[in-house]
């Protein structure tokens, strides 16, 4: 199943081009086409023009990828899409709601998954920059998502454990931030801000020594990205999706039963 049909497949809402017949592979996804589809002339121009690599082989695009790139302030948002639902999470746990979830309760929930379940993920700090076409169909047990994120020099497709992410480098990352340490301090070394290492430099420094080891990880800046810090008392809750609320209507979808299951177990397992 390609990338745009994991998304789209939980939309109600068509794309905004002509459609003609076509045959042969989308230029964006490489599904095959043997139907209706939408000649790639109608995407292109000049505000097309830097993205032209989307569309460098084939003469169409899936019906799929033709709605993907009629609602780029959708579509360039933050995403992790699955069989059983779509969400746009939020980097920001502050601003995060049960329709657009945090980032690392997204994660907790997919990880809750079958081995073999399929799911698709952008995970980026800037929503200008057409992504999605650079991300590729993934597993639960063989994860990864494009990830774009300039202030950390990273812009690719990054493969890593969901497992080492959400078990091993989570948990160390939170325990720093509870310690009122930001997100750069963790990522560039605890003892670079000395005057709150100072306050108990032996704890740090073996704390620092912990995150060391998980630095050079691929599963490290994902969930550094993801974690964020709690306010006292408040327990993370990781929550199937609702309904997908933006400026388009979506399907009127339910979880299955498969998803409630496992939001009963996940929920027993949060930090």
């Amino acid at each position: 199943m390609s990338f745009s049909n994991l998304i789209h497949r939980h939309i109600n809402e068509q794309h905004k081009f002509t459609e003609s017949q076509g045959s042969g592979f989308c230029a964006t996804c490489a599904c095959k086409i043997d139907g209706v589809a939408v000649e790639k002339e109608q995407l292109q121009g000049e505000a097309f023009s830097r993205n032209s690599d989307f569309l460098k082989f084939g003469n169409y695009v899936c019906l799929d990828c033709a709605w993907m790139y009629s609602y780029p302030k959708i579509t360039h948002r933050n995403v992790l899409a699955c069989n059983d639902w779509c969400l746009w999470p939020m980097i920001s746990h502050d601003t995060a709601t049960e329709e657009r979830p945090s980032w690392l309760n997204a994660l907790q929930l997919f990880a809750s998954f079958d081995k073999e379940a399929e799911a698709v993920g952008v995970l980026t700090t800037d929503p200008k920059p057409r992504l999605w076409p650079m991300t590729n169909t993934v597993t639960r047990d063989d994860f990864g998502m494009y990830i774009h994120a300039p202030d950390y020099n990273t812009s690719s497709f990054v493969s890593f454990s969901l497992d080492e992410c959400l078990d091993d480098c989570v948990p160390l990352i939170m325990k720093a931030m509870e310690l009122k340490f930001s997100k750069r301090a963790i990522y560039n070394g605890l003892l670079g801000d000395f005057n709150k290492a100072k306050k108990d430099l032996c704890g740090i420094m073996a704390l620092e020594k912990e995150i060391a080891k998980i630095r050079s990880s691929n599963a490290f800046l994902p969930a550094l990205m993801a974690s964020g810090q709690r306010k006292d008392g408040e327990a993370l809750d990781v929550k199937p999706p609702k309904e997908t609320s933006f400026d388009h209507p979506p399907k009127q979808s339910t979880i299955t039963k498969q998803a409630s299951v496992n939001k009963q177990q996940t929920q027993g397992n949060l930090f």
